[in-house]
């Protein structure tokens, strides 16, 4: 037998990246060892390095197999360690406590308003109240608060990206509470990197959302707001989503690389078409849900009196309707 050494550093990624969620899968291999794989990035350097030193030798072949290999473990690890993921996003800061920043309120007065957040290596609480008053409250590692610009319609939140995650140490990056009112219609646009999201949206009207989480733990409890939309990308992360159980909604939901689990309230009908992807995975078998074509539809749906229908596209990924990350 030949092997040609142009794909055996194709080879030994996909043999990783296949291999490692199916020992996972398999009860072989805990999931829980695989949320600091991430920290193996410097491996990539050492191989580029011994493929200069060894170019010209029978023994170049090596730099490469290490920097596949280690493409294949990071990969694979982030694939099949679900809700784990979260922890890369802890170590941009430690856990020291920070400085409390000024809080910072205003009021909407128009009759809809738009917010856009976006935040990196943070934990971040979203929360609710009556009114048409917002607030954003919480620490930093300096103590200076989040960059925010508002008018009677528009709220933006954004982080003063004061280090860079995984350099700086003893430091806490900050934890951030936004509250959002319950009394004017909201289009919502949230951005998390490196972090975590924790979004209870109880009571308020989102006539869109948008959410992005990258690198992330991201909740979004919906089960007792009204959303006309919803578009949902996680890029290497664990996603949770509880849909809403009084309003009917549409929306599209992506999974590269990560895991989304759909929470879905008794009483809720769900429609999910899955558009496809690169080696993905829809569990949505065994959940009462009835397939036909590429369309999964739940026990009376045509009955229930909220609806969600979605459209699925999981690349690397995996989207499941009531998996752990829901309990």
């Amino acid at each position: 037998m030949r092997i040609d050494r142009r794909l055996l550093g194709w080879g030994v990624f996909f043999v990783l990246l296949g291999g490692i969620p199916l020992l996972v899968q398999s009860g072989v291999l805990d999931p829980g060892l695989l949320a600091g794989a991430w920290r193996l990035w410097p491996l990539v350097i050492v191989g580029l390095g011994l493929g200069l030193i060894l170019g010209r030798t029978p023994f170049a072949v090596a730099g490469s197999l290490l920097v596949a290999a280690t493409f294949g473990m990071i990969l694979g690890s982030l694939l099949a360690a679900g809700p784990t993921l979260g922890a890369i996003g802890r170590d941009c800061g430690s856990d020291v406590t920070g400085t409390r920043f000024p809080d910072r309120t205003g009021t909407f007065a128009g009759s809809a308003a738009n917010v856009d957040l976006h935040v990196s290596c943070r934990h971040v609480s979203v929360a609710t109240a009556d009114g048409n008053g917002w607030s954003v409250t919480g620490t930093s590692r300096s103590g200076e608060g989040p960059r925010i610009t508002s008018d009677p319609t528009n709220l933006a939140v954004r982080g003063n990206d004061d280090g860079v995650p995984f350099v700086e140490s003893g430091a806490s990056r900050g934890d951030w509470t936004i509250t959002l009112p319950r009394s004017v219609p909201i289009a919502l646009s949230t951005t998390a990197d490196f972090g975590s999201l924790d979004a209870r949206l109880a009571g308020v009207n989102l006539t869109d959302l948008a959410m992005t989480a990258n690198f992330s733990n991201a909740t979004l409890d919906l089960s007792q707001a009204k959303v006309e939309s919803m578009s949902l990308t996680a890029n290497f992360a664990s996603t949770a989503v509880h849909l809403p159980s009084g309003s009917n909604m549409q929306g599209s939901v992506t999974a590269n690389f990560g895991s989304l689990a759909l929470c879905v309230p008794a009483g809720v009908g769900l429609r999910v078409t899955v558009a496809g992807g690169a080696l993905s995975s829809t569990d949505l078998e065994g959940s009462g849900m009835t397939r036909v074509g590429n369309t999964w539809t739940s026990a009376g749906y045509d009955a229930a009196a909220a609806r969600t229908d979605l459209t699925t596209t999981a690349n690397f990924g995996s989207v499941q309707r009531d998996g752990e990350a829901c309990r």
